[in-house]
């Protein structure tokens, strides 16, 4: 590897063209996808953030629950009104609905497929 001599190849101009369109595609991708990363990063570095305001808050919350239980008098129920309670309970049951995540694929799916379809 003393002497190397840099090979050439010609190209046709549109080929020249194209190769350096896709270069600059992947120039842009590369960008789009740094700046995803540093805005993930932010937005992960806010999250732990308030996941732990959130966690110092429940936490004296608890404790101010407990001290609240404390200071009150225990209260007894009559049998009478524990049973009316429990009958309600189960009569107002929450239902979820599921999300259906393959709806919002297929919408990305497509946006993509009109993205492909106007760089032609």
């Amino acid at each position: 590897m003393k002497n190397q001599n840099p090979i050439y190849i010609k190209l046709s101009s549109s080929e020249a063209i194209t190769l350096k369109r896709n270069m600059l595609l992947t120039q842009i991708i590369s960008i789009r996808i740094a700046k995803t990363i540093k805005n993930f990063n932010k937005l992960r570095q806010q999250e732990l953030t308030l996941k732990e305001s959130l966690q110092k808050t429940l936490k004296e919350s608890k404790q101010n629950i407990k001290k609240i239980e404390h200071l009150l008098p225990k209260v007894t129920l009559p049998k009478s009104l524990k049973k009316d309670d429990d009958e309600d309970d189960k009569k107002e049951g929450i239902k979820e609905e599921p999300i259906n995540y393959e709806i919002n694929l297929d919408e990305q799916l497509k946006e993509i497929q009109n993205r492909l379809n106007s760089l032609n």
